[in-house]
């Protein structure tokens, strides 16, 4: 917000400024100018320095997939209808262990999670990749067509939306319309266009998970990039339940892990 001409009084369209708008600035032309070249120029020096943001989702595929049953008990091997009744298992974030270097998920304490339950990260992935390839070679080589797909009718509703921005947008620059009420609308198609597109990736990458072997994905997937991979996971996965370790709890127990499909 801080880098946006609108707080100088001033109309801006994709980082371009267009000139005065009808509503009052909370500071002056002058100072939103400097301000603006100092966030970059801070901006450009931390990426010089440490890199583009490295976020866990983009080191580990299955980032956001494990849950603690620490909130909502669930027996293993019995259906869970928790998602059905409008509770939710709390997920667990990435982390590192006390003792040694080796990255986990854990159910966090300061999220409103238990504080105790985690998996060792090198442990779960390996079995998540073997459970993967094992569920895919119950699935028919090749899906027939889905009369519910609903792809063409979110391509319809992302056109009409896109559409419609491009009218606030038009609009903002005008400068007729409170800045804010207009930025308000285009937040709000921008997360509707998002979910839209997430929802038809997800069906996308299902259905061309369907559309190949088991065999043919294991080689192709040795080359694919993480974001791909957790593609692949979310596109068939709705959560991982991770259930509490028993004795000895120095010894890997698959059984702890319990998945839930698509």
């Amino acid at each position: 917000m801080l880098m946006s001409a609108l707080i100088s009084g001033r109309k801006e369209h994709k980082g371009v400024i267009k000139g005065k708008a009808v509503w009052l600035g909370i500071i002056s032309p002058e100072k939103s100018d400097a301000l603006r070249a100092l966030l970059a120029e801070r901006s450009e020096e931390h990426k010089a320095e440490f890199g583009e943001r490295d976020a866990t989702a983009l080191k580990y595929p299955l980032s956001g997939l494990p849950r603690c049953t620490c909130k909502v008990p669930h027996v293993v091997g019995e259906p869970c209808s928790c998602k059905e009744e409008g509770k939710q298992h709390h997920r667990m974030s990435t982390g590192q262990r006390g003792d040694k270097d080796m990255a986990i998920y854990t159910c966090k304490k300061e999220g409103g999670g238990c504080g105790g339950r985690t998996i060792q990260i090198p442990d779960l992935e390996p079995l998540m990749e073997k459970l993967l390839f094992k569920r895919l070679e119950e699935i028919e080589a090749a899906a027939e067509k889905d009369e519910n797909d609903p792809r063409p009718a979110l391509e319809a509703k992302l056109a009409r939306w896109e559409k419609r921005k491009k009218e606030l947008e038009d609009e903002l620059l005008d400068g007729d319309r409170p800045a804010r009420e207009i930025r308000d609308a285009i937040d709000t198609l921008n997360g509707r266009m998002a979910d839209a597109r997430r929802e038809m990736a997800e069906y996308g990458v299902k259905a061309n998970l369907h559309e190949i072997s088991a065999a043919e994905l294991q080689r192709a997937r040795k080359d694919y990039s993480i974001a791909r991979k957790q593609s692949t996971y979310r596109g068939l996965i709705r959560e991982i339940l991770i259930h509490p370790a028993t004795r000895p709890f120095n010894v890997w127990n698959p059984d702890r892990v319990e998945v839930f499909w698509k």
